[in-house]
């Protein structure tokens, strides 16, 4: 399989990456945040480390495959690895979203249940710009240079 021209891809290899990635990074936030308040939280937390790295693999694989020029360009990787971070970002809190409203017992209503995905994924823009992009989009750029950094040195 390894040998498959489709896991070959260069853009492939990057989603894999960036998903491999995100998924360490999730793991490691919801460590963190049980070593701060103990094994609390909703389930919507851990269904993250599930979601997170396929919504970021599939985004990075785009991206790559669309933006990136045919030769390796550190600094382009940067650039997409950025727009890989703000985009997967942005999908997950929609997911999430959706997923709250839907799930809700309250919002029985489609009124009741447009309000509650609106409100969660306000609230989760709203925590997601001020603490979760300023350290994910910097770490992205700094991955998606350092996968094309490596390409370049290693393509013949």
């Amino acid at each position: 399989m390894a040998d498959s021209p489709v896991f070959s891809h260069r853009a492939v290899r990057a989603g894999f990456a960036a998903g491999g990635s995100a998924f360490l990074a999730v793991v490691g936030y919801l460590l963190w945040n049980v070593g701060q308040v103990g094994l609390r939280g909703t389930p919507l937390a851990f269904l993250a480390v599930l979601v997170t790295p396929v919504i970021t693999l599939s985004v990075a694989t785009l991206v790559w495959r669309v933006g990136m020029p045919d030769e390796p360009t550190p600094v382009y990787g940067a650039i997409a690895g950025a727009a890989t971070a703000a985009v997967s970002i942005s999908l997950f809190r929609a997911f999430i979203g959706v997923l709250a409203s839907i799930t809700d017992g309250s919002a029985s209503t489609l009124a009741g249940s447009v309000s509650e995905a609106i409100s969660f994924a306000g609230s989760f823009a709203v925590y997601g710009g001020l603490f979760t992009l300023p350290v994910v989009v910097p770490l992205g750029a700094l991955l998606g240079y350092g996968y094309e950094w490596y390409v370049a040195r290693t393509q013949p």
